[in-house]
């Protein structure tokens, strides 16, 4: 450790020790009040409302989304509250319920890709349901939906693994209408495989979508679903919903549901390493297992002696919690555990060649911004961590030419700069482990010097390099509309 120091926090009288942790450490903030005793439960403080209270582009609170995931997670999930013709598929003020979606949306500005939905209903069958709730009296938390909707009553809880998530169902026991009762998957795109009530009288279903921003080659995110009780039938509604319908009686309906961007193998497999019943045999299990990953991230971050939980101190946990939450949503993982235990990604940067690789990816991510807030924090509390972000950026760069300026889930054109050499330069100086320094070099240098050619890739490379080498300046009649570009 390099030694302590303490500075002014915010949270009234209270100080923060700042430590300077070594890698496996963590940072405590000490606030001096009343009880000697650190933050149990962590993961229960995030709002994932906050930022949410957005009306499309006419005004923003933050464009956020109340996304459940694991940390870094592949997938995303959270409940849409309108038709979706837009990326601004959610407001924290709606109140229409149009059931869960899962979702690679890491702004509104850059869009949604591979998304599906998902969720319960009753009656006559329909590819979009509208149900009703109020998103303040639902459990919204990283590892958590639970919200019951009207008309009918339904309770509907979600809780994600890295690739999968499992979903619950309790429907209301008094059903005077006699109306039907299902769980249904809705694609927009692609289309559904296979989709049977299996011998024990399970459902089961395959899939795949194919949407995506870009052009990344041969795009196509697998989806595979079973059910843990036995369905009565299945029933399609059009070509874009599949449905495991119950009977009229029934209450507690539980399914299990992975993806995959490499293949329906890999899917299966996926599905049963995340979510077998040897591993969790029934819902809770996942959540215990969702809650305690995202606990023991957050609590690297330990807020000691917070007080009694008034009002202000609530708050100030609930602020700080959030933002951290925040930060260990993105970049997004891309990579997928094989069956006999090597990591490996399918690429969206590469234009040739194999499209399953190996080694971490990540995506879903501008370092306009995040370069001098998520990645200094990832290393000074998470450099475990830290080191396979920055090899999947690597990855990028060893399969695309370039360390991207913003992905999603390959190149983008967004935003200007090439900051991700600051976050690769300041890991090296930092010794963060677990990445190719070697790689990094080149990758770094060829930032520096090099601009993309004609009809490659957008937003990457220092723009107009050559009229700077050339005058020592960028003039502004040379195409190259801001110099911030070539920063």
């Amino acid at each position: 450790r390099g030694g302590d120091f303490r500075a002014p926090f915010s949270l009234g009288s209270a100080l923060a020790m700042w430590g300077l942790p070594a890698p496996g450490t963590f940072l405590v903030l000490g606030f001096c009040l009343s009880l000697d005793r650190a933050v149990e439960h962590p993961e229960d403080f995030p709002n994932l409302l906050a930022g949410s209270f957005t009306d499309g582009q006419r005004f923003s609170t933050g464009n956020t989304l109340p996304l459940i995931g694991r940390p870094w997670g592949f997938n995303h999930w959270a409940p849409q509250t309108n038709a979706g013709r837009s990326s601004w598929w959610f407001s924290g003020n709606d109140h229409q319920f149009r059931w869960l979606r899962c979702t690679h949306q890491p702004s509104p500005w850059i869009g949604d890709y591979a998304w599906f939905m998902l969720g319960p209903q009753m009656g006559g069958a329909t590819s979009d349901p509208i149900g009703f709730w109020e998103p303040r009296a639902a459990v919204m938390k990283p590892h958590l939906f639970d919200a019951t909707t009207g008309p009918d009553g339904m309770r509907i809880e979600l809780s994600p693994t890295m690739h999968g998530a499992a979903l619950r169902v309790t429907f209301p026991e008094f059903n005077p209408g006699r109306n039907d009762k299902r769980i249904c998957f809705r694609l927009d795109d692609g289309g559904w495989g296979e989709f049977a009530k299996r011998g024990n009288g399970a459902g089961f279903l395959t899939g795949s979508t194919t949407r995506v921003n870009g052009h990344p080659r041969e795009f196509r995110m697998h989806i595979c679903a079973t059910s843990d009780e036995p369905i009565d039938r299945t029933e399609s509604v059009g070509r874009s919903t599949a449905c495991f319908t119950y009977t009229k009686t029934h209450v507690f309906a539980t399914v299990r549901v992975a993806t995959s961007f490499i293949s329906q193998e890999q899917c299966a497999f996926n599905l049963e390493s995340e979510l077998g019943k040897a591993r969790h045999p029934g819902f809770d299990s996942v959540t215990r297992e969702a809650r305690e990953e995202w606990r023991q991230l957050l609590k690297r971050a330990d807020v000691v002696d917070p007080g009694d939980l008034a009002e202000d101190t609530q708050r100030h946990l609930t602020v700080f919690y959030t933002g951290l939450y925040r930060a260990l949503t993105f970049p997004r993982r891309l990579d997928e555990t094989k069956p006999d235990g090597s990591t490996v990604h399918y690429s969206p940067y590469a234009d040739g060649g194999p499209l399953v690789r190996p080694g971490p990816l990540v995506t879903d991510n501008g370092f306009w911004d995040t370069f001098r807030t998520v990645y200094p924090l990832l290393g000074l509390l998470y450099p475990d961590h830290l080191g396979w972000v920055v090899q999947g950026w690597l990855n990028a760069y060893k399969e695309g030419g370039w360390i991207p300026g913003w992905a999603s889930p390959g190149y983008r054109e967004s935003m200007v700069g090439t900051y991700g050499d600051v976050v690769v330069a300041d890991a090296i100086v930092k010794k963060i482990p677990g990445f190719e320094v070697a790689t990094a070099w080149h990758a770094l240098r060829k930032d520096s010097y090099e601009e993309e050619g004609p009809g490659g890739h957008k937003g990457v490379g220092k723009a107009g390099i050559r009229h700077y080498d050339a005058h020592g300046f960028i003039p502004n009649d040379v195409g190259v509309s801001e110099q911030v570009c070539t920063i």
